[in-house]
């Protein structure tokens, strides 16, 4: 994974790479051209080593990944000059691009971590070891070996999978593989310590206070927000079952009148604050163009976050919101809600097609309970939803059947994944509609709302994904290698949930 970081970092900062003249490869078994005489030179070839190393601080862990990089030219002043510039642009990097390398700028935090997105990888530094010069005589090459060691964060971002294309008619652009990417990887709780220029900042790191074209300007506290960016940069997806996948920009984001607002907690977590009405949406292409992501195969959301509005009778407090179609029937936007009302009712459910009245045979309850303490009023909560797809594309019986867990900072029963599947798994509907459960928004759709985001997660299936069960299971369960990576991840940075 950090090779192709590396290749992506080499082949957008240094002009020789960016014409053609120059190759770079991950696996020099894998070359696409071979060492002879019509060869077109300088080339690289890099491999990696990877090791996990200790940190001072236990709420990061450290991938080590020791990068050998081979410059290799027919001309001893090619091999030289396009050595130095690799050298110079890796050996301690920071991302001083303009709108960062990913869309998202390179930061230093309130700890002094480094911050650098580029691809799934969310890279620390990048130091300098040793070089060496060799000249091979059989071939008539010179050769720059230079090694660094490229530290960089173990963080769930590297599930966020590539792409490749598809078969150039139906299906432009299709995921690279069966699993199960992470397209969405929106984080309210990181804070800027110093941006680019070295200048003190304390703000809100992956937010904006404007719009996707305008200025970038990170928000203090108290101030609204209009883009919330997604750590892994643009995104693949489908906008129904039978659209082409789509590239969606790397963000979401609202009208001015709609925004959150950024909260710098002194003794908690950052958070975005969301009360009535609003919202960020997800985008693709024009300003304005908000589209959402199809989830008609199934999809898995984690959820941590805090309520905190009381209600009114029968009023919903939501936290996943229906915002971005509005051509009503069967085609809705998925709805979460998690709600207390005056007589101290608390309940978190869903509503696949986007309306709860219109719908409400559909809607799912995960659970019901008065308990204010263990449901309602702790710090963070945490929030699995697993969803199953619609029939009409899975060939199943039923929409939405899945499992969830849930738990938060006062609250954690630590179900095993055998206790998940038996007593929070549930069963979907049996109508037939082709075009619900798509993602369109994090917020309220014009209910009552209010809630505390800290982070939030989205994975998508490319492919019907049944794991030998049946057409009806969801195609995320907590039996999976990705949950067990996800939950360690969560454990790790909210120290509060973990018992």
């Amino acid at each position: 994974m950090i090779g192709k970081a590396i290749h992506k970092l080499l082949k957008t900062q240094i002009s020789n790479l960016s014409t053609g003249g120059v190759f770079p490869i991950v696996i020099p078994q894998n070359a696409k051209y071979k060492l002879t005489s019509d060869s077109t030179y300088p080339s690289i070839i890099y491999h990696q080593t990877e090791s996990v190393v200790p940190s001072k601080d236990k709420n990061l862990n450290i991938l080590k990944c020791e990068l050998g990089i081979q410059v290799i030219s027919k001309s001893y002043k090619d091999t030289h000059e396009l050595s130095k510039k690799i050298k110079d642009l890796l050996s301690n990097y920071v991302d001083f691009t303009e709108s960062g390398l990913e869309d998202i700028k390179g930061f230093t935090d309130i700890n002094g971590y480094v911050h650098n997105f580029i691809e799934n990888i969310e890279i620390s530094n990048i130091f300098f070891v040793d070089e060496n010069d060799d000249y091979d005589d059989e071939l008539y090459l010179f050769i720059k070996s230079i090694e660094f060691d490229v530290y960089y964060y173990n963080n769930i971002n590297q599930f966020s999978y590539g792409y490749k294309k598809g078969n150039g008619t139906t299906i432009p652009s299709q995921l690279d593989t069966s699993n199960t990417p992470l397209i969405l990887s929106l984080d309210c709780t990181q804070i800027i310590r110093e941006n680019r220029f070295g200048v003190i900042t304390n703000k809100g790191a992956l937010l904006s206070e404007n719009d996707p074209t305008g200025t970038l300007t990170n928000p203090s506290s108290g101030d609204n927000v209009q883009t919330l960016f997604n750590k892994t940069g643009e995104f693949k997806s489908k906008i129904s079952s039978s659209s082409d996948y789509f590239t969606f920009n790397p963000l979401l984001t609202t009208e001015s009148s709609d925004e959150p607002t950024y909260n710098d907690s002194p003794t908690d977590f950052p958070y975005l604050q969301f009360t009535a009405g609003k919202f960020l949406r997800t985008q693709r292409g024009t300003t304005n163009d908000y589209q959402p992501i199809s989830l008609a195969n199934g999809g898995l959301i984690i959820f941590i976050y805090r309520p905190f509005n009381l209600l009114g009778a029968n009023a919903i407090n939501t936290i996943i919101g229906n915002q971005v179609d509005t051509s009503g029937g069967d085609v809705g936007n998925l709805i979460v809600g998690h709600s207390k009302d005056v007589s101290g009712n608390i309940k978190i459910d869903f509503n696949p097609c986007g309306d709860y009245t219109e719908f409400s045979s559909r809607t799912i309850t995960l659970l019901t309970s008065t308990d204010n303490t263990n449901y309602w009023s702790a710090d963070v909560h945490f929030l699995a939803l697993s969803l199953g797809g619609n029939k009409a594309q899975t060939g199943g019986t039923l929409n939405q059947s899945g499992w969830f867990e849930y738990f938060n900072s006062t609250y954690n029963p630590e179900l095993t994944t055998g206790q998940i599947i038996k007593n929070n798994s549930f069963s979907g509907n049996s109508d037939t509609y082709s075009e619900s459960l798509t993602f369109a928004s994090i917020g309220g759709n014009g209910t009552l709302a209010g809630f505390r985001l800290y982070e939030m997660l989205l994975f998508q299936p490319p492919v019907v994904t049944t794991h030998n069960l049946d057409e009806n299971a969801a195609p995320f369960q907590p039996t999976d290698i990705i949950y067990k990576k996800i939950k360690d991840y969560i454990y790790n940075k909210y120290t509060s949930l973990k018992k």
